[in-house]
């Protein structure tokens, strides 16, 4: 379920994209010093989300650097870096690896095999170095799973199970908004469900594998869409924002549209912009 929650660079200020790009470049080097540099294979944007909203609720600010990487090697690019992208690295690490168990799970074959091999060791770190996250996050896993085998058909099931996921990630820490972090956690996990399902509809149905979505309207499916992030942007108002408000309406109005849309756009229609879809 990654490559939902991410950023449209096309509509943020210059400012914010710099810092968002800066963001998940602390993330990738963090992946890089603390854990298998091989790991950096499964970095994703979708992390960069907590580390932000953490560092922005916190007033935490970021420690910068000027840094070249095998991806830029020769023009130094920012990394903005403090104890929230660190534990946006190993929050990447471990959802990836299970991710890779998941692939594992539904195809087999080698290479989901081999990644999640290539994983293990890090994400086992991970789990010592959060136990009670590490036992939350397997848990909800095994309700999905569960869900899949019995062929359930209620969407609302499985969604939640990964809302709490998401949840438990966002109001990990023991701070005065735990409460609201956790609720736009559990908000966007769902929503972040249903879309994923939304977009495999079709190639699930070909392969025969479990989607809850399979049989609900197109029609359906993007009210129910609507509706779920429009519950995201009200728990995101109740988060004490300063600085990071721009870069989390564009992820919740514009950029966790953009798979779907790829996906279920006419040829050569353009995309379309949902941004008041929620008022």
């Amino acid at each position: 379920m990654f490559g939902f929650a991410v950023a449209d660079p096309g509509k943020l200020s210059e400012e914010a994209r710099e810092r968002y790009r800066a963001v998940y470049c602390g993330v990738c080097r963090a992946i890089g010093q603390d854990r298998k540099r091989a790991c950096r294979i499964a970095l994703t944007y979708d992390l960069v989300l907590p580390a932000l909203i953490l560092s922005d609720v916190t007033d935490t600010p970021f420690s910068e650097s000027e840094i070249r990487c095998g991806v830029h090697p020769v023009k130094k690019h920012k990394a903005f870096t403090n104890e929230y992208t660190d534990y946006a690295a190993d929050m990447n690490v471990l959802l990836a690896f299970y991710n890779f168990l998941d692939d594992l799970n539904d195809d087999g074959g080698f290479v989901p095999a081999a990644e999640a091999a290539l994983f293990w060791d890090a994400a086992d770190a991970v789990k010592r170095k959060y136990p009670d996250l590490g036992d939350t996050v397997q848990a909800c896993l095994k309700e999905i799973s569960d869900a899949e085998k019995r062929d359930e058909r209620c969407a609302d099931i499985p969604a939640a199970a990964f809302g709490r996921l998401l949840g438990s990630v966002f109001g990990w820490f023991d701070l005065p908004c735990r409460e609201e972090l956790y609720g736009f956690g559990c908000a966007l996990g769902k929503a972040i469900y249903f879309m994923d399902a939304a977009v495999d509809v079709k190639a699930d149905l070909k392969k025969k594998r479990y989607n809850p979505l399979i049989g609900v309207s197109f029609d359906e499916r993007k009210k129910m869409l609507e509706l779920l992030l429009a519950d995201c942007v009200r728990k995101a108002g109740k988060l004490p924002l300063k600085k990071e408000k721009e870069i989390v309406d564009n992820i919740l109005l514009s950029g966790i549209w953009t798979r779907y849309d790829v996906v279920y756009r006419k040829k050569n229609a353009p995309i379309v912009d949902h941004t008041d879809e929620t008022e």
